[in-house]
């Protein structure tokens, strides 16, 4: 991490009425979207094994919903990809209870065999580029 280009754009953010929060990732994760990714407006799919406590605290407070994958399930599978608030591609081998829950809240998965790719070190969302979308508002 680089601290000062982080309060460059922690400024950034700031004067456009973002607040940025900060969460450092154990081990040797680099970055969040192996334990927490959006998947609409309000609901993220997290790992909360892999996430401080205060900012699963701080989810709660902002009102975003989250699914917990199963522990039974491969860490992977947070590492997905929203393609429209509510549907997501994510990696076959979600548990059946992760995928209920899921099915529940109206979320809809297309499944991708990306086991092999996974091997390489990065997930569906890691390759992806950044996506241009029409405002949800």
């Amino acid at each position: 991490m680089n601290e000062e280009g982080t309060r460059q754009v922690e400024e950034v953010l700031n004067a456009q009425g973002v607040e940025l929060l900060r969460v450092d990732m154990t081990g040797y994760r680099l970055h969040i979207d192996g334990t927490l990714v959006m998947i609409d407006v309000d609901t993220a799919i997290i790992n909360p094994a892999l996430l401080p406590f205060w900012f699963l605290e701080k989810l709660k407070e902002m009102e975003i919903r989250t699914i917990e994958i199963h522990p039974d399930d491969n860490p992977g599978l947070v590492n997905c990809l929203a393609v429209r608030p509510g549907r997501v591609i994510m990696q076959t081998g979600l548990s059946p209870r992760t995928a209920d829950t899921m099915d529940k809240w109206g979320i809809e998965i297309v499944p991708v065999d990306y086991e092999k790719v996974m091997l390489g070190g990065g997930g569906i969302h890691c390759s992806t580029a950044p996506l241009m979308r029409d405002s949800i508002d």
